[in-house]
């Protein structure tokens, strides 16, 4: 599919974090945009640490629900987390053509992966997008039809053209965690890891959140993590042991690759390890782990190449039409919508509960560069879209002192 000059709309509930979704929507759209497209992004929430990332790419970033989008604007629309603006709702209830429509699948249990309302994204997708065998499975009872194309969590082309000027050795000398839900047994295995001199590092949203970079990764002779970073390391060579909080099939090789592929790499579908038997494989497994990497690099870089992962996917695809749906249907997926940017607002509100309250607990002498931060719970707090903690309510009026005490 030839993207230039194309007008995208991509959907995803929220852009806060670096997380497998969040991810995906930054290497989508800049995807797009290399090709020569323009890209606008709607979600319910835009911000830090990610947001950073889009700082110089020039997305158009929409977070007002009932903005002014609507379908004659766009030539693509690729819907992440059933997420369908308020007025494209309302022109499918009017009746209106369709662009191409692609909802694509991230997870297999995460509630808003599955249709708001049953019927929907078949009338109007020309295209079902699932990011494994395993997704497509369990959210097929929401579809009549089965079909639906598998998009394996694509890599971009700065990990696929990554030189390998990683020295070659025997046993791993240093070693990264990648993962933003580390488990007690990995938490463990680095303590062991670190007690043999195995330099062990971690990285996620609970431990020095970062975006993960192929410059980053060939620093490190193996990598423990699940999703979107095992392909990361497939392409570029380096030794992956699959593992989190599912449990995990340990270190990638031909016996087991089949199997973690279709869970995802997500460590599902595999039995939980205890730190000593993860250590011991870490150490003793290494070298054939290695050699097993530097084999498949190549396969694995025709497999989750971006580009070509897009053009098997998007390749003849057709909208659907004129289309019209029920009103009363529309009314309900847009009460769901509404509640999920609830939920979106009220884990907002209560993360920044949590960091002033770290700062009123500091002194933090630096409280006077929070303002916007404030504001922001302010408003959530007065426009009553969820209701905020008592906590939260009462670090407003703390800090409003303290701000009014400082100026």
């Amino acid at each position: 599919m030839d993207f230039r000059g194309k007008e995208i709309l991509i959907t995803q509930n929220s852009l806060v974090n670096y997380t497998g979704s969040e991810i995906a929507t930054l290497e989508l759209s800049n995807y797009f945009i290399e090709c020569g497209a323009r890209v606008t992004i709607f979600t319910f929430s835009f911000d830090k640490p990610i947001s950073e990332e889009f700082a110089n790419n020039n997305i158009n970033i929409i977070t007002d629900i009932n903005a002014d989008i609507t379908l004659s604007q766009f030539d693509l629309l690729w819907i992440h987390h059933q997420l369908v603006p308020i007025k494209i709702l309302d022109e499918l209830a009017m009746g209106h053509s369709l662009p191409i429509v692609v909802f694509s699948h991230m997870s297999s249990f995460i509630p808003h992966e599955s249709p708001y309302i049953y019927g929907l994204e078949e009338e109007i997708s020309s295209l079902k997008l699932f990011n494994s065998n395993e997704t497509k499975k369990l959210l097929s009872k929401f579809f009549n039809e089965k079909s639906g194309a598998i998009l394996p969590n694509p890599t971009p082309k700065s990990f696929i053209n990554k030189q390998d000027i990683r020295p070659k050795r025997n046993t791993p000398e240093k070693i990264l965690v990648v993962s933003n839900h580390p488990t007690h047994e990995v938490i463990e295995t680095i303590k062991i890891l670190n007690n043999k001199g195995v330099e062990t590092n971690i990285i996620g949203v609970l431990d020095s959140p970062r975006l993960i970079t192929p410059e980053l990764l060939i620093n490190y002779d193996a990598v423990i993590t699940i999703g979107k970073t095992v392909q990361y390391c497939l392409v570029l060579g380096i030794p992956v042991y699959c593992y989190d909080q599912f449990g995990g099939c340990g270190f990638l090789n031909r016996q087991n690759y089949k199997k973690a592929f279709e869970f995802n790499f997500s460590g599902r579908g595999f039995d939980k390890k205890t730190p000593k038997s993860i250590s011991s494989e870490l150490y003793n497994g290494f070298f054939e782990a290695r050699d097993y990497m530097y084999a498949n690099r190549e396969t694995a870089k025709k497999q989750f190449d971006i580009e070509l992962c897009l053009n098997k996917v998007l390749h003849n695809l057709k909208p659907k039409g004129l289309t019209k749906i029920d009103r009363a249907a529309i009314e309900s997926y847009k009460a769901a919508l509404c509640i999920e940017q609830e939920l979106v607002l009220l884990r907002k509100a209560d993360k920044l509960a949590r960091d002033l309250s770290k700062i009123l607990i500091s002194k933090d002498e630096q409280l006077l560069n929070y303002k916007e931060e404030i504001k922001q719970l302010e408003y959530i707090h007065n426009k009553k879209i969820v209701k905020v903690s008592i906590l939260a309510s009462g670090l407003i009026r703390k800090i409003t002192d303290l701000l009014k005490s400082k100026t």
